[in-house]
């Protein structure tokens, strides 16, 4: 008779992601996930499958994370333009608290340009998040935060561009102040 499962799948999966953001995929091995999750190889094969299918994981647990305050700020009474402030804003939090710089995405993007798969997901996520500000934005432009000018989809596009460029600004080590002028400067073009 097998023994059950006697560990948290989803913390297993966030000290995966954790390591997987310090180290990247390709400095993180199934040795290194076993000390993190204190799981033997022969428990995380099992329960994981390879290394390929646990940083999948990861990086679905990481967009989950990344995604979720927005969706319930949709939600809320919030103003549209204090949303998408407010979700930029905990870039720069991030960036001056975690010793972890950049997005778990957009280092993973680079990291592993070579592979076709995984840029297809991590692709299909920046779509997520792309969709996300688009509603954002028809959201704000019906209640008068936003210009309605402007065309939602390439606001939607320009947002997303702007998310990689401060999360590389983040990386540079980039001051607080210079994170937070640039994402001011970008989102009043929505006014």
């Amino acid at each position: 008779m097998a023994r059950p499962k006697s560990f948290n799948r989803e913390t297993i999966i966030e000290k995966s992601m954790l390591l997987f953001w310090h180290q990247g995929y390709q400095g993180s091995s199934m040795r290194d996930l076993g000390k993190v999750t204190h799981l033997n190889p022969g428990s995380l094969y099992g329960s994981f499958g390879n290394k390929n299918q646990l940083f999948l994981l990861a990086l679905e647990y990481y967009y989950k994370q990344l995604t979720k305050g927005i969706n319930t700020s949709l939600k809320s009474s919030k103003s549209n333009n204090s949303i998408l402030n407010g979700f930029f804003q905990t870039i720069v939090t991030e960036n001056e608290s975690s010793d972890v710089k950049g997005c778990l995405l957009v280092n993973s993007l680079l990291e592993l340009a070579n592979d076709a798969d995984m840029q297809s997901h991590i692709a299909a996520m920046f779509t997520g998040i792309e969709e996300m500000f688009y509603w954002v934005i028809i959201s704000g432009q019906k209640a008068g935060d936003f210009n309605k000018q402007l065309d939602p989809r390439e606001m939607a596009q320009y947002l997303i561009n702007n998310y990689f460029g401060i999360r590389v600004q983040c990386m540079t080590g980039q001051t607080s102040d210079y994170l937070s002028n640039n994402i001011r400067y970008f989102l009043q073009r929505l006014i």
